[in-house]
């Protein structure tokens, strides 16, 4: 088949949405697809990985983006057809007509509105917050008129039946456990946070988390990624509760991310809303114990006392428990690691995702 794959945005720069892409893009060219890439961005995107790949320039506007991206598609597939469509960008999923279309949801901005954007700490923030109702209504006609919606979670199955009386199909994340592996690792004691500092990823939480943690005398150090819309938010806070033993570190490429989980003991994610993170799998496959929020997706990864420890965001007294039992527990950090390599190279992998997205393209092609 001739597949078409719309992205907002695509490696070497991106966040998990591009590198799920590029991964997908890359197992159904194994089996004998030919892929095409339209990304949005404002110049010519450098090639990554043996696809075409082409711009769609249409602005930084949300939800107008979406309308601009729509018509430049249309107009890409009157001039080069193709057999089916896979679609990463929620509020267009509905719109290409006359092309079967797979409309790929990796969050829900029903859900992500509640809690990320809801306090506007960023232009973008606050743009999200401004067209909220406009976003909300083009999520939900999207959704609705999609030929087919597929979900990376089983969290987002039931959020979009509540949200918007919808049926999907789950396909599921995956990570590449040959990149993201545990042969050798040297552990480096230190707790590792592998998301950029933006809005909804619990900044203030973690905050509240080393404070405890230091009143109880525990000196494990925190790592951060030096980059992201809440960094002045983490600087304060690590000012205002006199922190100690906090390391910030220069965002790498992806191929290194590696080194960054095999030099630390354990990874944290507080994050407010997720569909299913990258980062949780990455840090699994490379065999770290996890302490996350029980929200989205994220629990159907990190199995509480099984490969890791899940809490209520508000909970910071308990993140801050586990956090002290894995790091006085060597035992028990190598178990749920084991247990957390076990579980993606199962159930997180390419070729089982791969295979989920075949069955659904023979559905509708």
């Amino acid at each position: 088949m001739k597949i078409l794959m719309v992205t907002p945005e695509y490696p070497s720069i991106c966040g998990g949405i591009g590198w799920y892409v590029y991964y997908l893009c890359r197992e159904m060219a194994s089996r004998g697809h030919e892929i095409t890439i339209l990304q949005r961005a404002s110049r010519q995107p450098k090639p990554f990985g043996p696809f075409e790949i082409r711009p769609l320039k249409v602005g930084l506007v949300p939800l107008f983006n979406a309308f601009r991206m729509i018509s430049k598609i249309r107009e890409y597939l009157k001039n080069h057809p193709h057999d089916i469509t896979i679609v990463h960008s929620t509020p267009i999923g509905a719109w290409l007509k006359h092309i079967p279309t797979i409309l790929l949801s990796h969050s829900l901005f029903a859900e992500a509105k509640k809690s990320i954007y809801k306090d506007g700490h960023n232009l973008y923030s606050l743009l999200h917050i401004i067209f909220s109702r406009m976003y909300v209504e083009a999520e939900k006609r999207s959704i609705n008129g999609a030929d087919v919606v597929a979900v990376v979670s089983r969290a987002m199955k039931k959020e979009i039946a509540d949200h918007y009386g919808k049926d999907s199909v789950y396909v599921g994340n995956a990570v590449d456990t040959a990149v993201f592996e545990n042969n050798s690792r040297q552990e480096k004691r230190g707790v590792l946070l592998p998301s950029l500092l933006r809005p909804g990823k619990g900044i203030s939480e973690t905050l509240k988390v080393i404070k405890i943690l230091r009143n109880q005398g525990c000196d494990i150090p925190f790592r951060f990624i030096n980059a992201g819309s809440m960094k002045k938010t983490l600087l304060r806070g690590i000012d205002q509760y006199s922190l100690n033993h906090i390391e910030l570190l220069d965002p790498v490429e992806h191929s290194k991310l590696r080194e960054l989980y095999r030099n630390s003991s354990i990874v944290f994610l507080p994050s407010y809303y997720e569909g299913l993170p990258n980062v949780c799998l990455e840090a699994m496959a490379c065999g770290l114990p996890v302490v996350a929020t029980d929200v989205g997706g994220t629990r159907e990864a990190v199995i509480n006392g099984d490969t890791g420890f899940v809490h209520a965001i508000e909970d910071v007294d308990g993140m801050a428990n586990s956090i002290l039992t894995l790091d006085r527990d060597t035992e028990l950090r190598r178990r749920y690691g084991m247990n957390g390599r076990k579980c993606v190279c199962e159930h997180f992998n390419w070729r089982v995702v791969g295979d989920r997205f075949q069955t659904l393209m023979g559905s509708i092609a």
